[in-house]
């Protein structure tokens, strides 16, 4: 936790493990650093890239480009403290 605060931004992809049972890297990981470093939104850029099959076929790359703000205040999120 040390180390991310120091940090601007925190970029975070993907985590998990077939080999894990689901909830512990949500709560040891995700949780803990949302809870501690009070993050309350996630951000996710979104594009369409040139060559991707998509069901918005006759759009390009220059008609999408959005963000998505997703809030971490309920769900699994809220009324959790990490531990």
């Amino acid at each position: 936790m040390e180390e991310l605060r120091k940090v601007a931004a925190i970029y975070l992809g993907a985590i998990g493990h077939p080999g894990v049972k689901p909830g512990i890297l949500e709560k040891n990981i995700l949780l803990r650093t949302r809870f501690e470093l009070d993050q309350y939104i996630n951000l996710r850029p979104v594009k369409l890239y040139a060559g991707v099959d998509t069901p918005l076929k006759d759009k390009g790359p220059e008609d999408i480009n959005f963000v998505v703000v997703r809030e971490n205040t309920e769900g699994a999120y809220g009324g959790q403290a990490a531990s």
